[in-house]
């Protein structure tokens, strides 16, 4: 498959609905109206949910219009959505009015499309109504463009679902249909966030980035789609895939894989290991310090060159004209300023 297959999907329409409708009298719960709705002869689905909140949704937008709404008899109140500012709905049975008369009919229950598994075969279920309400609207979508944008807004408003990975599945088949080469990419890389050995997204990554490699020679497109070649070539077999099964399937991909990885730039020679250092010149151990002649204290120096010559002492006894400075092993005894003995 090459891109110049696909087409590029142009002018996807935003509509926005400030709307007033009328009021009548019959009695109503939040239980009986819950549920998927469309406005006739219009793309415009109003989700309604047991818990009071809505989505009002219309296709090309990635967020839904979300508030709350109450019940007054038979009246059907919305208020808090973006761009919404109030709605009235008269409800009659599985229709909705407005006071024009424009009807908006309630989805018929349709089976739930089968849930994913785990790898212990248990069902992975939607627990929340509201949310699995808007999955199966969603999903069960006839038309591509809607269904994309309301699988879209499911991911949006359900970013951690626990069917995240079915939705984004789908995003890509409905997004080959619409021959949307950058969304089928765009789904396919949120697909190998959560799902990283997924093979059906690695191999129509790869296929889209080798066809762009191939006509544009951006390198950083080529690397991409060698890196993701890479990693399909990496997949270990499925445990629930036979060996024929698994050599059929690896036998018709893996050529693909390899072409995609030939494109890539070449790796850069590997960089000449650097000369080993310069061995250290010897030096020569220091002279051993030369004899410091011994403290020498004379008679007749005076207190300066005493403690010049010693520090200072550890006391000094000062005695009129006689002074004794006392050492950890020595006493000087001065006269007159003079020393006149040491013991």
């Amino acid at each position: 498959m090459k891109q110049s297959q696909w087409f590029r999907l142009i002018g996807l329409a935003v509509i926005t609905l400030t709307v007033s409708l009328a009021m009548a009298a019959q009695s109503v719960s939040a239980s009986s109206v819950a549920g998927a709705y469309t406005k006739e002869g219009t793309n415009i689905h109003l989700f309604l949910g047991t818990s009071f909140g809505f989505i009002l949704h219309t296709p090309g937008e990635h967020r839904p219009r979300t508030g709350n709404y109450t019940i007054d008899g038979n009246t059907l109140t919305l208020t808090e959505g973006r761009d919404v500012q109030l709605m009235l709905l008269t409800v009659q049975g599985d229709k909705l009015y407005d006071q024009d008369g424009n009807a908006w009919v309630k989805a018929a229950p349709a089976p739930a499309p089968a849930p994913p598994q785990t790898q212990a075969s248990n069902q992975i279920t939607i627990k929340d109504p509201a949310e699995f309400n808007a999955y199966q609207s969603a999903s069960t979508q006839s038309d591509p463009a809607a269904k994309a944008a309301a699988l879209e807004s499911f991911l949006q408003a359900y970013p951690q679902s626990v069917v995240e990975g079915t939705v984004l599945n789908t995003l890509i088949d409905t997004y080959q249909q619409l021959r949307d080469v950058d969304k089928v990419l765009s789904a396919a890389s949120r697909l190998l966030q959560t799902d990283p050995n997924n093979i059906k997204a690695i191999l129509l990554s790869v296929l889209i980035k080798k066809d762009q490699c191939a006509k544009t020679r951006d390198a950083q497109t080529c690397d991409d789609a060698a890196a993701l070649a890479q990693r399909g070539l990496s997949i270990p077999k499925p445990a629930d895939r036979s060996d024929a099964d698994w050599q059929k399937l690896t036998g018709g991909i893996y050529p693909t894989y390899r072409a995609a990885i030939a494109l890539a730039r070449p790796a850069p020679p590997a960089a000449a290991p650097p000369p080993p250092p310069a061995p250290m010149p010897e030096i020569a151990p220091p002279p051993p310090p030369a004899d410091t002649p011994p403290p020498t204290i004379a008679l007749g120096q005076t207190e300066n060159q005493v403690t010049a010559i010693l520090g200072q002492p550890l006391k000094a006894a000062r005695l009129g004209a006689k002074v004794i400075f006392y050492y950890k092993d020595m006493k000087v005894t001065f006269t007159n300023g003079k020393v006149s003995n040491v013991e």
